[in-house]
C-alpha cells in the first residue's frame, strides 16, 4: 500500500531534531515547502534549508537531523485544513506528535472542524479511517458539500399535426395549385390535444459551512390555448370541446370550426378580427382589414387591404396591393400573384407565381414558381433562398434580391455584445475581492459570521455571473456563425436573370451588367458569384 513520506519532531534535552520518513510503495515524497511551513509554525523558523533539501533529495531511509537547541515544550498531533474555493470540499492533512505530545481523537477532530465553521457533510468514516491508520502528510477529505440537484424544464407533447406543409403542389403542366392545400388537422370533440409534463425545480445544495447553494432555474411552460378547449382538473391536459380542426400558433393551441365569411369583406361585413382561423369565400376589398390569431384563407383576391395572421395566409387568386396592400403572417404566405404590395412571412416562406413591384420579406425563403415564375421590380429579402424562373426584365426594371443574415439576429448580436462586455467587467471586479478573502482563509484567519456570509454571497454571485456569461457567449457564438455563414444563402435562377438586377448576399452585392441564364448566385470569398445550377 502506498504511503506518503512524512516528518516528526523529536525534542530531546540535548537539542531539537526532525525525523524524516521516506515514502513507501509509490507514495508521495516529503514536500520541502510543507516541511519548512510546519517547522516555522512550531517555533523553528530558521532551519538550514540546504541541509533539509539535500536530505530530502537523498532520502532512502529514515533520517534524523538537528534543527536547534533544546526547548521546554512539546508538540501535539495536529491537522491542517484546506477549503476549496467553492467551499464544497474540506481537505485535511495530519502531522504526528512529538514525544509527550497527545494524539488527536475523533471527537477532537470533529470539535476542531466545528470551531472552524465546518457544519455540513462531515465524513466520520474517513475520520475513523485516519484514527486507525495514522497516515501523515496525506490528504483526507473530511467534509464534502452537497451540490444542487439539477431539475428539468417542463415539456409539452401535442397530439395533433403541428407540422402542416404549406407548399403548394406543382402540376404536370408546370402550373401551381393554390386551391388544393392540406391545411387542416382535424379533431373530434373530446380529443386530447396536448399534455404538459411539469418542470422539476431540482433541489438546493449545501456547502461545507452550511451555506445554501441555489439550483439552476428551469423553464416552466404553461398550456396556452384559445376557446373551445377544456383544461383538465390537474392542469396537465387540454381537450377539444368541439369537432373542428386544431392548429398551433406561436405556442398557443386553437380549435376552431372556422369563422367563415360567405362573400366579400366589404361594407357588408366591416373589418374582421377573430381569435382563430378565418375563411373568406370572396375578396378582401380596398380599405378593409382582416386580423386572425390563426390562419387566413381568401378564395378570391386581396385589393388594397391589410391582412394580419398569427399563422399562415393563403390567397388563392392574388394581391392587387395598389401601394396600400399589406400582408403579414407569422408563418407562410401562399398566393397566385403579388402586385404593388408589402408581404412579410416572419418565420416561414412566401410562394407566388408572379411578384411585381412589391416589397417581400421571408424568415426562410421566397419561391416564385408556376407558368410564369417571374419577379420584376421591387425588393425581395429572405434568410435562406430566393428562387425564380425569371428575375428583372428586358427593360431593366430595378429589382433587388437579398439573402443571408436575418436583421433580427444582427440586432440580437449587438445586444449580446453589450451585455457580455458589461458582465465581464462585473466578474473582473469580483475576482480580486474573492482572492483577498481566500488568502485570509488559507492563512488561518477566522472571519466573523457577517464576513463569511458576505464572501459566500460574492462567490455565489460570481458563479451565477459566470454561468450567465457562458450562456450569453454561447448564444452570441451561434448567432455570429449564422450571421457570418452565408454558405447556404443563395439566389436560384431557373431561366433568366436580366441586367439591372442587384443581388445581395450578406455584406456583398453585385448588379448584373449582362443577362445570365440557368445559374445560382452564392457567397464565396467575400463576393457574390454566379455558378451553374
Amino acid at each position: 500500500m502506498a504511503k506518503n513520506g512524512y516528518f516528526q519532531l523529536d525534542l530531546q534535552p540535548d537539542g531539537s531534531y526532525i525525523i524524516l520518513f521516506p515514502e513507501e510503495e509509490g507514495g508521495e515524497p516529503i514536500n520541502l515547502k510543507e516541511l519548512t511551513g510546519y517547522l516555522s509554525g512550531n517555533g523553528f523558523p530558521g532551519p538550514d534549508l540546504s541541509m533539509l533539501s539535500t536530505a530530502l533529495t537523498n532520502l532512502d531511509k529514515e533520517k534524523k537531523l538537528k534543527i536547534g537547541g533544546p526547548v521546554d515544550f512539546f508538540v501535539n498531533e495536529t491537522m491542517s485544513m484546506d477549503i476549496s474555493f467553492d467551499r464544497m470540499k474540506l481537505t485535511c492533512r495530519f502531522y504526528p506528535p512529538s514525544e509527550k505530545g497527545s494524539p488527536l481523537t475523533a471527537d477532537a477532530i470533529i470539535s476542531d472542524l466545528g470551531y472552524k465553521g465546518i457544519r455540513f457533510g462531515i465524513k466520520e468514516d474517513v475520520i475513523e479511517r485516519f484514527i486507525n491508520e495514522r497516515n501523515y502528510c496525506t490528504d483526507y477529505v473530511l467534509a464534502e458539500g452537497k451540490p444542487p440537484r439539477v431539475g428539468h424544464d417542463s415539456k409539452i407533447e401535442y397530439f395533433f399535426n403541428t407540422q402542416i406543409s404549406t407548399k403548394p403542389k406543382t402540376n404536370a403542366d408546370g402550373s401551381v395549385d393554390y386551391r388544393d392545400l392540406d391545411l387542416v388537422s382535424a379533431v373530434e370533440k373530446g380529443d386530447r390535444l396536448a399534455h404538459l409534463t411539469p418542470a422539476d425545480p431540482g433541489e438546493p445544495g449545501c456547502d461545507v459551512n452550511g451555506g445554501s447553494i441555489k439550483q439552476p432555474d428551469v423553464k416552466r411552460d404553461k398550456l396556452q390555448f384559445g376557446r373551445n378547449i377544456r383544461l383538465s382538473e390537474d392542469g396537465l391536459d387540454i381537450f377539444s370541446e368541439v369537432t373542428g380542426h386544431a392548429s398551433l400558433v406561436q405556442g398557443r393551441v386553437f380549435v376552431s370550426d372556422v369563422y367563415e365569411v360567405p362573400a366579400n369583406v366589404d361594407n357588408s361585413t366591416g373589418n374582421i378580427q377573430y381569435d382563430g382561423n378565418v375563411h373568406i369565400k370572396g375578396d378582401v376589398q380596398t380599405g378593409f382589414s382582416v386580423a386572425a390569431s390563426g390562419n387566413v384563407i381568401v378564395d378570391g383576391t386581396v385589393e388594397g387591404a391589410k391582412i394580419h395572421a398569427g399563422g399562415q395566409i393563403i390567397i388563392r387568386e392574388g394581391i392587387h396591393g395598389m401601394g396600400k396592400g399589406m400582408i403579414i403572417a407569422g408563418a407562410s404566405v401562399i398566393c397566385k400573384f403579388i402586385e404593388n404590395a408589402f408581404v412579410r412571412s416572419e418565420k416561414g416562406s412566401v410562394s407566388a407565381d408572379i411578384i411585381l413591384h412589391s416589397k417581400v420579406d421571408a424568415g426562410d425563403s421566397i419561391q416564385i414558381k408556376g407558368k410564369k415564375g417571374m419577379v420584376t421590380g421591387g425588393k425581395l429579402r429572405a434568410v435562406r433562398t430566393i428562387e425564380a424562373d425569371y428575375i428583372g426584365s428586358e427593360m431593366g426594371a430595378a429589382t433587388e434580391l437579398e439573402v443571408g443574415a436575418d436583421p433580427g439576429k444582427v440586432q440580437r448580436h449587438q445586444e449580446l455584445q453589450k451585455q457580455i462586455a458589461e458582465m465581464e467587467a462585473d466578474v473582473e471586479k469580483l475576482k480580486p475581492i474573492l482572492l483577498t478573502f481566500t488568502k485570509k482563509i488559507q492563512s488561518g484567519e477566522q472571519l466573523d459570521p457577517k464576513k463569511q456570509q458576505y464572501v459566500q454571497m460574492l462567490a455565489q454571485q460570481m458563479k451565477t455571473q459566470q454561468t450567465k456569461l457562458q450562456e450569453l457567449m454561447a448564444e452570441d457564438k451561434k448567432i455570429s456563425q449564422l450571421i457570418q455563414d452565408n454558405g447556404t444563402a443563395k439566389v436560384i435562377v431557373n431561366r433568366t436573370c436580366y441586367p439591372g438586377v442587384t443581388i445581395k448576399i450578406g455584406s456583398a452585392s453585385t448588379t448584373l451588367k449582362t443577362k445570365r441564364d440557368y445559374c445560382q448566385y452564392v457567397y464565396e470569398a467575400g463576393d457574390v458569384i454566379a455558378k451553374l445550377k
